[in-house]
């Protein structure tokens, strides 16, 4: 529903926030030219590299009977690693999101609760 970027003492944040019932699944990975999954199209991003993070467990909005965020491009404050994250769009289950950056560093992931949230930390 919502994505944010923060810059943190020696980390930056990508925080992707759901709704509904569960917990999602996830996989991120280092991309050098990431795809839209379903259509096999580039995604264009601000940047050197790139994260793909792929949000399991997830339904169409429409389906859940929400209107559709309008996420698309989210610029991350000028100075860090995350350069944007750009929305790849939702398919059979799972939303793909792209975190721009200028240059791969260690990265973790957890999914944190109350709200549902899926987290990537990237050391800066």
């Amino acid at each position: 529903t919502k994505v944010r970027v923060g810059q943190h003492d020696g980390f930056e944040r990508a925080v992707f926030e759901l709704e509904g019932e569960g917990s999602p699944g996830w996989f991120v990975d280092y991309a050098d030219n990431p795809k839209q999954q379903g259509s096999g199209q580039p995604i264009d991003y601000a940047g050197d590299t790139a994260l793909n993070v792929n949000i399991d467990g997830v339904v169409y909005p429409f389906e859940a009977g929400i209107n559709e965020p309008r996420i698309g491009v989210v610029d991350a404050p000028a100075g860090g690693v995350i350069t944007q994250v750009v929305n790849g769009r939702t398919y059979e289950g799972r939303s793909q999101f792209v975190i721009g950056m200028n240059q791969r560093k260690p990265y973790s992931v957890q999914v944190l609760e109350n709200p549902t949230r899926l987290v990537v930390d990237i050391r800066s």
